[in-house]
């Protein structure tokens, strides 16, 4: 059986039998093979591998960074981010947290931004109402003021009425005040709403005014065409950990539609020869905008390189009204750091990157006729209304270069959680110390990623941290700092005396990361 079914394993081939099989082979393997009747040729397996990879890469295509607008309300921040990738998060209010970075018009509660994980970003900070609320900015300044008045004398006197009327009456006192013109703002006021001009505040009815702040009227300022102008500074904010701020090449100059004229009895309620509010001028009937983007020297709205070239050929120096410009903002900033770091850091843990929250701010910047600057107040929310060509070129280059240098990426949200599972492991291992990023690996990150924002820049130029000015920024921020610890344990004038002592002694305060100096900005930026 086994014989008939497999046949004898032992019987040798014949010759004759083993020279055809051996042929039948080499003709099988010199062959090639034949697609059966009918069929289509195979491809090359070469060819299979590219269309493999190419199907692959379309299935894999790399997602943008999810943005969430549900609290904006203006369209070119969603027309950017459609232009730049982003997708939108449907989410009505973020509380699923799918985004990278979400974008409100108004104010961050302290709730959210606890929230955040340290791959997303918020575009407000805790807190900024310091130096964008008017009676706190007169408070913040005021108090750095008293100790530096050399460095800190680049805003109009002003008072809080709620805290300082007595302070305020002392001063109309003076023969000084005698001939001064004072200014009535409501401390939240925007657009001009509610400001009045009056040359006798006392008979205005300051004693019964708790919240608004009057200041000194700057009578001096220069003229454009015989018309008062101001300027609207955009400045970004990244970080108030590891202080971090860009200054925009472009902006808007704002002025009046009246011809100016010093301020008396017949002309204070004339608010468009007073003020430089477009909210308050676009109404007027000689309101005029170029409707040309790239033409802006015409017009009741211009842009800084129209001002710089008219600012030259006045014979200023560009380059140090630019300076000092720079230099008020940072000390700004620098004056209300310390309550800007503390809820900062009450909201997120010592881990944490300092880059969850960012800001865009507007300083509002006048020239006196001496080509000095004054700074008259800092928005928290500046307005991106495009109604002009003008307004939609510059707001729209500085939205898209801001989101651009936050360096997000869909795929942070992954990197987190890998973090976070380390950061689980380390602790069922009882591996405490992981927990914590050593304070120089802080410093290390925040710098890597200052460099990346500088890569990132073309509008932007950084204007802290600053090399050349370090060591006197350094002594402002020694101060402001003890200021805020010890004046409510130690009294006002004994933080003072503390905060001198210790900078003349070189105690300076957190070590200043370094970044590589800025290139000088040109007459024409």
């Amino acid at each position: 059986f086994f014989f008939a079914l497999w046949g004898n394993p032992w019987r040798m081939p014949s010759a004759s039998a083993s020279r055809s099989q051996s042929s039948s082979a080499h003709n099988a393997s010199n062959r090639q093979p034949q697609p059966p009747s009918g069929s289509t040729p195979k491809p090359p397996a070469s060819k299979k591998k590219s269309d493999l990879k190419k199907k692959k890469a379309k299935k894999t295509k790399k997602r943008g960074p999810v943005i969430n607008t549900s609290h904006c309300k203006y369209d070119v921040a969603r027309e950017i981010a459609v232009e730049l990738g982003w997708e939108e998060d449907p989410d009505e209010d973020g509380e699923q947290g799918n985004f990278n970075v979400f974008w409100t018009d108004t104010s961050v509660l302290l709730a959210r931004a606890g929230r955040l994980k340290n791959h997303q970003r918020i575009n407000h900070f805790p807190s900024m109402h310091i130096i964008c609320r008017k009676n706190h900015l007169a408070n913040t300044l005021g108090k750095m003021r008293r100790i530096f008045p050399k460095y800190f004398c680049f805003f109009p006197r002003t008072w809080n009425l709620k805290a300082q009327l007595n302070d305020f009456r002392k001063y109309l006192q003076t023969p000084r005040a005698q001939s001064k013109t004072f200014i009535f703002k409501p401390n939240a006021g925007c657009q001009g709403k509610g400001i009045t001009i009056t040359r006798k505040p006392l008979d205005h009815g300051a004693e019964e005014m708790d919240d608004v702040v009057v200041q000194e009227y700057l009578s001096n300022p220069l003229l454009i065409e015989g018309k008062k102008f101001d300027m609207r500074v955009y400045v970004l904010v990244t970080s108030v950990r590891h202080l971090s701020v860009h200054i925009y090449n472009e902006g808007l100059v704002r002025l009046c539609t009246e011809n100016y004229v010093k301020p008396s009895g017949k002309n204070l309620d004339s608010q468009c020869v007073h003020l430089t509010n477009y909210s308050v001028n676009k109404n007027s009937e000689k309101f005029t905008v170029s409707m040309e983007a790239d033409t802006a020297d015409v017009g009741s709205k211009r842009d800084f390189a129209f001002l710089n070239k008219w600012l030259a050929a006045q014979g200023a120096d560009v380059r140090k009204i630019w300076s000092r410009i720079e230099s008020l903002i940072v000390k700004t900033l620098i004056a209300g750091l310390p309550e800007l770091t503390q809820m900062y850091n009450s909201c997120f843990p010592v881990t944490n990157a300092g880059f969850t929250c960012y800001e865009v701010l507007g300083f509002d910047v006048i020239l006196d006729e001496n080509f000095r600057a004054w700074l008259l107040e800092v928005n928290h929310s500046p307005s991106f209304n495009t109604d002009t060509p003008l307004d939609y070129r510059i707001k729209k280059g500085l939205l898209t270069e801001t989101l651009q240098m936050l360096q997000v990426s869909y795929d942070d949200r992954f990197k987190e959680k890998n973090r976070e599972r380390e950061a689980f492991q380390a602790r069922l291992e009882g591996r405490r110390t992981d927990l914590r990023l050593a304070e120089a690996d802080l410093k290390v990150a925040a710098i890597e990623r200052m460099m990346g924002e500088d890569r990132i820049a073309h509008n932007y130029r950084r204007i802290c941290p600053e090399p050349t000015k370090a060591d006197l920024y350094q002594e402002f921020l020694v101060a402001a700092f003890q200021l805020n610890t010890v004046a409510t344990t130690l009294g006002v004038e004994r933080a003072r005396e503390y905060a001198r002592e210790l900078i003349g002694k070189g105690r300076y305060g957190p070590p200043k990361p370094k970044v590589p100096p800025p290139e000088a900005p040109s007459a024409e930026t």
